[in-house]
């Protein structure tokens, strides 16, 4: 049976665990993605545990995907890119801020050979502020979003929640509802966009009503959950 994606293409420039796993999650609904890694592959290619010399988590967030390697550093490799990006609806990255750009893949450049195309990028902390060439993950993330301080013992310290990159999956969501809406104002428009999601504002966004608690009290809200 065809998912309500069938026919979108999806340009997947993704590494790690959010934007892998959200791209996945448009897989899923019959899109067709092609996954580009460097050469040297995706950095949790080597994770463990491992089933057929691949690591589990890796093979997990790019299920339904086609692969390639490619040297976007490379005459070939940037060749290869815009012929399938000027065939692709939805282009994803989730690169430090600028990274995109130093490849030549800004959203001007993009957006220019395929008008149509939904841009994502979706750097751990925002394309603008201080923090905005700074690599993310799970753990940082829940701590410069506060959650830290809200979990943990009620009366103890804050405590990080350990259970499998609960954070990572959560902003995998946002990037891909981020997208699309992004599709949707397309069919809409019949214009383009481009589209962010920062991790940290994911993290921040799951705690709104432990932020409301505050804001209607101005009272720190006691933790809750422990890790242990």
């Amino acid at each position: 049976m065809a998912g309500p994606l069938q026919g979108v293409r999806i340009f997947d420039l993704t590494h790690a665990a959010v934007g892998p796993w959200g791209i996945m999650i448009l897989a899923s609904m019959g899109a067709s993605v092609i996954k580009v890694e460097n050469p040297e592959g995706d950095l949790i290619r080597g994770m463990k545990p491992r089933y057929l010399d691949l690591a589990a988590v890796y093979m997990h967030c790019n299920l339904g995907k086609k692969g390639i390697y490619l040297d976007l550093k490379s005459p070939k490799g940037q060749e290869v890119a815009w012929r399938l990006l000027k065939e692709a609806d939805v282009f994803a990255e989730n690169m430090r801020t600028g990274a995109a750009d130093r490849l030549g893949l800004t959203y001007e450049a993009v957006a220019k050979a395929n008008p149509r195309m939904v841009y994502g990028n979706f750097p751990g902390y925002g394309s603008t502020g201080p923090l905005r060439e700074r690599g993310s993950a799970d753990p940082s993330g829940q701590a410069f979003s506060g959650a830290v301080s809200v979990t943990g013992k009620r009366d103890g310290e804050g405590e990080f929640i350990r259970w499998y990159a609960l954070h990572d999956l959560n902003a995998a969501s946002y990037l891909a509802t981020t997208l699309l809406l992004g599709l949707l104002y397309r069919e809409r428009s019949g214009k383009g966009l481009r589209v962010e999601s920062p991790q940290v504002a994911a993290s921040v966004a799951v705690q709104t009503s432990r932020i409301a608690e505050f804001l209607a009290t101005g009272e720190n809200v006691p933790r809750m959950g422990s890790a242990t």
